[in-house]
């Protein structure tokens, strides 16, 4: 298997990523700034608006794709890191926690690719000090079958990326998808489509996560459980630092259960989760469904994100 190993890239597990990878080395780096993570990055992020507003100081693609968050984020970027041009200036990354390795994915192709024996360890021990052992073990388990590659070998044999989803670069062929594309020309099964459908006919679910994520801010300094992952961000900030890139965090409106890990970073990050200062992300209007913007909503997302990458001190 280690000669099959060899001819695999690191984000070859990952269908979109791959398409967005193949993409960005055919036109030989050609950007200065990339987005990072799951689908409220790809969704919410117009890389074209966000340039416009920035008067040319960036050059962007969105490299978010559903689903994909720690570890895989940071085995994705780990190795992105030691690919990128000197170029390359700054780097978005959706801020999450380690993800929950449900049972039932612990075989999957997506959750085992990127685990190495570093985020191996990182999502036992996250979870562990979390008091959830029973994702440490699914990592354990998704890990050993990583070692033993089950059900790996004829993906990697037949892999290609040149044919890997092309669609996920968006019409500008800049890596966002607009949700509300989905809705026009999707299938009718796609289950965007029908969380849309099932959202607007209850929105009351956006409303009760408002208050939700609310509340979390209304707690100041909440000890955060789990240090691993705050130290495996360091790590990352640190070895973009030392390629001359900015690494910015970034908490996305939505999300819950991370407003710890972000007011214990002390590195550049933007905060545009909470409802109270930014009520618009938390609005039917623009809302797709419970969990992500429309593209009303991501026009909005852009250009308040560009406002505050302005307040940063930019490289």
């Amino acid at each position: 298997m280690s000669l099959v190993d060899r001819h695999l890239p690191f984000y070859w597990g990952n269908e979109g990523l791959s398409a967005k990878m193949h993409h960005i080395e055919q036109t030989d780096f050609a950007y200065n700034t990339y987005f990072i993570g799951s689908s409220r990055i790809y969704r919410h992020i117009v890389p074209s608006l966000f340039d416009s507003l920035n008067k040319g100081k960036t050059h962007s693609f969105n490299l978010g794709y559903s689903a994909t968050k720690p570890p895989e984020t940071y085995h994705f970027l780990s190795h992105f890191l030691e690919t990128v041009p000197p170029k390359t200036k700054y780097i978005i990354l959706e801020l999450g926690g380690i993800e929950y390795l449900e049972t039932v994915n612990r075989n999957a192709l997506r959750s085992k690719y990127c685990l190495d024996a570093e985020h191996w360890w990182l999502s036992a021990l996250s979870h562990w000090e979390d008091g959830k052992p029973m994702f440490s073990f699914n990592y354990t388990v998704s890990y050993l079958s990583r070692l033993l590659r089950i059900n790996m070998l004829k993906p990697a044999l037949y892999y290609d990326k040149t044919s890997a989803h092309p669609d996920v670069l968006g019409r500008h062929q800049d890596g966002y998808s607009n949700l509300d594309h989905e809705m026009i020309h999707g299938d009718s099964t796609n289950k965007f489509i029908l969380g849309s459908k099932q959202f607007k006919a209850d929105t009351t679910k956006l409303t009760r996560r408002a208050t939700k994520i609310a509340k979390e801010y209304e707690v100041e300094n909440k000890p955060l459980k789990s240090k691993a992952n705050l130290k495996k961000i360091n790590d990352l900030h640190q070895k973009a630092a030392q390629k001359g890139i900015q690494l910015i965090l970034i908490k996305m409106p939505r999300s819950t259960g991370v407003l710890p890990l972000h007011q214990a970073l002390n590195i550049d990050k933007i905060d545009l989760g909470k409802p109270q200062k930014y009520p618009q992300f938390y609005t039917t209007a623009n809302s797709y469904d419970v969990g992500h913007l429309n593209g009303k909503g991501a026009q909005v997302f852009t250009r308040e994100l560009a406002r505050e990458f302005q307040q940063l001190k930019l490289k």
